[in-house]
């Protein structure tokens, strides 16, 4: 376990996250009790780990290595909501666990990604935030080297929302991404992509480019991705809607009182206006 701890990247916190986790899946899945962890670890750090270890070892009584990687999909989420991580720390932490919990990491990676994005902190995240923590973890724990979302503007123009890694927003990602909102799909070996769906429409494009050979299950992580987005951005959707609708209705009302100003003046303002200089004239 040292070994493997030592594979981690240093985190500004004077510790190694990756280790961290790796020792508290460790403990979760054999059925051990751990300490709090060492202290040079942010508190606010220390109580959302916490947190997630207490979910996961609900479930420890034997289902140990799924609340292994159930705490570490929690986890990840927590730590990369804080901006906390270093580039490959989740993956060395998922690998490492994998391999304490005696599991092959593809296996693994898979499952704390979709943990990751079951998760209940990752369902309460703003739509665009979700979006973009999603393609951190494609890149983090996928076989993918850049992701990213797009969707069809106003305009009609192909616009990319959301992206990470590297290049993520290249002309090929683009023309891919373009294609599948008009209902071809034009991915090839390296570049992959699905569509996310809105009442049963595409509404969004999620693009990824593969690492390599290493793209061979690179599909199913887009599935996991494109079905948990989906109702986050119909969410936004909804949203963007509601605030439209209030717009109009404030532009309407606006509107008629400028209108009954206008039928004001033109109507029994003038009225007025003409019966006072009528009897201003007969008084004289």
């Amino acid at each position: 376990m040292d070994a493997a701890a030592n594979r981690g990247v240093v985190s500004p916190v004077g510790t190694t996250l990756a280790s961290e986790l790796i020792a508290r899946a460790a403990a979760i899945g054999s059925g051990e009790t751990r300490s709090a962890g060492p202290a040079s670890l942010p508190p606010d750090l220390r109580v959302a780990l916490r947190a997630c270890e207490v979910r996961a070892r609900r479930l420890a009584d034997g289902w140990g290595q799924g609340a292994a990687l159930d705490f570490l999909g929690d986890a990840i989420v927590a730590i990369a909501v804080e901006h906390r991580f270093e580039p490959g720390e989740a993956r060395v932490a998922v690998t490492a666990a994998a391999d304490e919990l005696g599991l092959p990491p593809e296996a693994a990676a898979f499952a704390v990604f979709r943990r990751a994005l079951m998760s209940k902190e990752f369902a309460q995240l703003p739509p665009a935030v979700a979006a973009e923590l999603a393609l951190v973890l494609l890149v983090e724990l996928a076989p993918a080297a850049a992701g990213s979302l797009w969707i069809l503007d106003a305009a009609g123009a192909t616009t990319c929302l959301v992206s990470h890694g590297k290049a993520p927003r290249s002309r090929r990602l683009r023309e891919v991404a373009k294609a599948a909102l008009d209902g071809v799909t034009a991915g090839s070996p390296q570049v992959h992509v699905r569509v996310v769906e809105r009442w049963d429409r595409p509404h969004a494009a999620l693009v990824a480019r593969g690492r390599g050979a290493e793209s061979e299950h690179l599909d199913e992580y887009l599935e996991e991705a494109a079905t948990a987005l989906a109702p986050l951005l119909e969410r936004a959707s909804l949203f963007d809607r509601r605030v439209q609708r209030e717009h109009d209705l404030v532009a309407s009302g606006e509107r008629r009182l400028l209108r009954l100003g206008f039928d004001l003046h033109d109507g029994p303002l003038q009225e007025i206006v003409a019966l006072a200089e009528e009897i201003r004239q007969t008084s004289t």
